[in-house]
């Protein structure tokens, strides 16, 4: 019994470990292009170039951030988005790539127009990229109270 169980099993693990192999294989965008992508994504949002950043989504991109109160679809929204913000000092921690995902690591210091910088707070995001290398979703996930705490540390004028 024990026997046909372990057998069920490993078969199980191996068709989906398959799936998994054929869908990252099956996904288009090489891993050099997902490293050029974040590269320039890093920059972009650095230097507050927005316009350029949303370029590197997809027409249709969702864009969810634990600390927005919806998801936002499409380039335009998420430029209004960006645009409501000064650049922010951003320090990439590490980061992952698994097929057509990219995950990172990263530190962010809180800044406001006419202030000193803030506190740091920190955060991973997830990125699901399409066969045009364009990322397709992207997700944020941080602790708004220590986003919070970092804003309050903020001096200004």
């Amino acid at each position: 019994m024990y026997k046909k169980l372990s057998v069920l099993i490993v078969l199980s693990l191996s068709s989906l470990l398959a799936q998994v192999v054929s869908a990252s294989e099956n996904s288009g965008v090489s891993r050099d292009q997902i490293e050029s992508a974040m590269n320039r994504l890093s920059q972009y949002y650095t230097q507050g170039n927005y316009t350029e950043l949303v370029n590197l989504f997809s027409e249709d991109a969702s864009f969810n951030n634990s600390a927005l109160p919806q998801e936002l679809v499409g380039r335009m929204a998420i430029l209004a988005m960006f645009q409501q913000s000064p650049a922010p000092k951003n320090l990439l921690d590490w980061q992952l790539i698994d097929g057509n995902r990219l995950a990172i690591g990263w530190r962010e210091i809180a800044k406001m127009k006419n202030c000193t910088n803030g506190g740091t707070y920190s955060g991973m995001s997830t990125m699901i990229f399409n066969r045009d290398g364009e990322i397709k979703h992207y997700e944020a996930v941080l602790n708004v109270l220590e986003v919070k705490a970092a804003y309050q540390q903020l001096q200004c004028s």
